[in-house]
């Protein structure tokens, strides 16, 4: 009877080691689901941002194109009434390197901007990795809460066998 009674009590403190566990698992894997969650809003935001740059620097970049292929033209045209018209062949020119420098400066904005848009999709991948690594951490704690369960079921078994046998 004392050894049925140790018994029990052993199980009675195994019951409860295991609903900690499964209480702490449970726990654990709202919070992994809540941070996948947010990483994921997150990832969709940076995206979108990246994307929105990167539209715009090419706009930029076509109609800074634009302007030189047009202000190159003008040149183009002065140069071959040069003599008459000299001073308006200055304006042109200088209208042209004005086109030129926004065209650099758009390129190099438009640079910038895929650079920072590659930077955003390799942080994006990384975070679509650590949510996937994150996924089949639940996945993990998941089947352990359920083996933890079926072990408390078993356990509860053996204690309620061992009441009745004690009565």
């Amino acid at each position: 009877l004392r050894q049925a009674d140790e018994r029990i009590q052993t199980l009675e403190q195994e019951l409860a080691s295991a609903r900690e566990s499964v209480s702490k698992l449970s726990k654990d894997l709202e919070a992994n689901t809540k941070e996948a969650k947010a990483n994921e809003v997150s990832l969709k935001k940076e995206v979108e941002t990246a994307t929105k740059a990167l539209e715009q620097a090419r706009k930029a970049e076509v109609s800074a194109k634009r302007s030189s292929e047009e202000a190159l033209k003008k040149v183009s045209d002065l140069e071959a009434r040069q003599k008459a018209m000299s001073s308006e062949l200055d304006k042109a020119k200088a209208e042209a390197q004005r086109s030129a420098t926004d065209a650099l400066e758009a390129r190099r904005s438009a640079e910038q901007s895929e650079a920072r848009s590659k930077a955003l999709h390799q942080r994006v991948d990384e975070l679509l990795k650590q949510a996937a690594a994150l996924e089949a951490q639940e996945q993990s704690k998941a089947s352990e809460a359920a083996r933890l369960a079926q072990e408390n079921s078993g356990l509860q078994r053996d204690l309620a066998f061992l009441r009745s046998s004690l009565e």
